[in-house]
């Protein structure tokens, strides 16, 4: 009995240690601001989409550690896979953008980062590493989503990767759409 009182404690310690360590992803409840179903597929037709990446909780030059985000991003969204790149070409269309920051201050949401694209703050990185991110419309916000995770130790921890991964697939509201029917009501 000893033992099997033994394992139980130290397997729910281990899923609470373990928690700690999960990327956690907050999606918004209820309708999206202003997205409809196929506004990102819409604006990657091209195949790719202006990504603003901001803060660097790895430090090094900013340019690179960029580009290993944006590379991280490409293929999470559901549909054809998009490029995120950094500035616009033939394969964008204006004035749709992503903007990615890293431990932006609390009080920074996604019309905040919308409005301020690549030039949003960054804060020092703690024990948690916190990310959001923004569709938009030019400076108007389509959808947006948050995450974070503890213990990231660089770029190359694959809970970094996850935590980008996760982000990008959830900037898209779930279901495509903004919950809304067409009196507006929430369903």
């Amino acid at each position: 009995m000893k033992k099997l009182t033994a394992l139980t404690v130290m397997g729910a310690a281990s899923l609470v240690l373990g928690a700690c360590n999960m990327v956690i992803v907050e999606e918004r409840v209820g309708p999206g601001w202003s997205y409809y179903d196929g506004d990102l597929s819409y604006a990657t037709h091209k195949g790719a989409i202006v990504t603003h990446i901001t803060g660097n909780p790895f430090g090094g030059a900013q340019p690179a550690f960029a580009e290993t985000v944006r590379r991280m991003m490409y293929g999470q969204p559901e549909g054809r896979p998009v490029e995120f790149v950094a500035s616009a070409n033939d394969k964008t269309l204006a004035p749709f953008k992503v903007v990615l920051a890293f431990n932006a201050p609390l009080s920074v949401d996604g019309h905040d980062l919308c409005e301020t694209g690549d030039r949003t703050a960054a804060g020092p990185t703690g024990t948690t590493l916190r990310a959001s991110i923004a569709f938009c419309e030019g400076d108007s916000l389509k959808s947006d989503a948050y995450a974070r995770v503890d213990g990231i130790k660089g770029i190359d921890d694959p809970k970094f990767q996850e935590l980008v991964q996760q982000i990008t697939r959830s900037m898209v509201p779930p279901d495509g759409s903004d919950d809304s029917g067409d009196d507006g009501n929430v369903n």
